[in-house]
């Protein structure tokens, strides 16, 4: 049976943990702003709750899994040997501060248009002028990307010496199949999930 500390230095466990922390504080700090944000339309009840968090994570699960895919499948075409060296550690800062880059704006995004920012991106395909112009008029610009860089500068800078683990990597067959794994892990989720609850009248995971 696999030991804790084994579990905890393992290769893809090191390789995630600062992608998965990030992705979940990012979430948490949004949920908690709208939640108090809507505190007025929200059944605060232990059954709503439970079905809140549960739903919550089976989504967040799910969403941090697909969007995860590209980068394992950088380390899956990466060379055994380039595994842990300078060049991985630029492009897996690079792939980090993305990640966090896009994530941030999509958090914040949702803050500012209370849960609507899907709206305004089916607007923008159909009438970008018109959704440019309304979402402008309800949401400050310049201080939410100022927030962003700012947010998504600070925790590239927490988490740069945490990227590249020294754990060597696992044979190139394990490698190639993470993303589909990591796929079909997320189908099943998403497939699983009873979506948005009602009484909070809209998404509460992604």
């Amino acid at each position: 049976m696999t030991s804790f500390p084994s579990l905890k230095n393992s290769y893809y466990i090191r390789r995630l943990a600062p992608f998965l922390i990030v992705y979940l504080v990012y979430e948490l700090i949004e949920v908690a702003i709208l939640a108090f944000l809507q505190q007025t339309g929200m059944d605060w009840n232990a059954l709503t709750l439970l079905r809140l968090l549960g739903n919550l994570l089976v989504e967040t699960c799910s969403s941090f899994l697909y969007l995860i895919i590209p980068y394992l499948l950088y380390l899956a075409a990466l060379p055994k040997a380039f595994h842990g060296g300078k060049t991985n550690h630029v492009l897996t800062t690079a792939f980090f501060t993305l990640f966090c880059l896009l994530n941030c704006c999509e958090e914040m995004a949702e803050i500012l248009t209370r849960e609507h920012f899907s709206f305004y991106s089916r607007q923008f395909l159909l009438s970008p002028g018109q959704a440019w112009t309304q979402m402008v008029e309800g949401v400050s610009i310049i201080p939410s990307l100022l927030s962003v860089l700012t947010i998504s500068t600070a925790t590239v800078v927490l988490f740069s010496k945490k990227l590249v683990p020294l754990q060597p990597p696992p044979f190139a067959p394990v490698r190639a199949s993470a993303p589909v794994l990591a796929c079909a892990m997320a189908f099943i989720l998403s497939w699983g999930s009873s979506g948005p609850l009602p009484a909070y009248g809209g998404k509460m995971g992604k």
